[in-house]
């Protein structure tokens, strides 16, 4: 699956709503570059940015983690 899709689909069950409902995610990350840099991380790196007030980590696996806790949508939203 589309590594951009994945990261909408889980930010969007983080907020109980749907992708389409979601900002684009280009307004946070230039998409084509994230996936260019994606694709060329190994297993063990990682890519870390902000979406939604998300802290977002994407793994050179393709492993996705959606950071929902307090902690991280506070410290996001300076």
């Amino acid at each position: 699956m589309d590594i951009v899709l994945s990261i909408l689909e889980e930010v969007a069950d983080a907020e109980e709503s749907r992708p389409l409902d979601l900002p684009p995610l280009n307004d946070a990350i230039d998409v084509d570059s994230l996936e260019q840099l994606i694709d060329s991380l190994d297993q063990f790196e990682t890519i870390q940015f902000t979406y939604c007030h998300y802290r977002i980590t994407v793994k050179g696996d393709g492993t996705i983690f959606i950071d929902t806790s307090e902690t991280a949508m506070i410290t996001d939203v300076q």
